[in-house]
């Protein structure tokens, strides 16, 4: 859903970082450097090479730009290299 404030935020990062078997990233717009949004890895099974990848939140002004596709690419490809 919409985050609307600053302590929404907060909230949303917190519970990430808590959560068992995941592990967020920050992104990050190239062109001016502002934070955009976050994505994680989540569900990681080391045991059987396995993860998944989601739990995606982009600001409004990030939405329906390559940045989305940008993003999953690098970690697809953290994740397989």
């Amino acid at each position: 859903g919409p985050i609307d404030s600053l302590e929404e935020a907060r909230s949303y990062i917190a519970a990430a970082w808590s959560e068992h078997g995941a592990l967020p990233f920050a992104v990050r717009e190239r062109a001016s450097g502002r934070l955009v949004g976050t994505t994680r890895y989540f569900d990681v099974r080391a045991a059987h090479r396995g993860l998944e990848i989601g739990h995606t939140w982009l600001a409004p002004s990030a939405r329906r730009t390559a940045i989305n596709t940008e993003c999953k690419r690098l970690l697809l490809g953290h994740a397989f290299e």
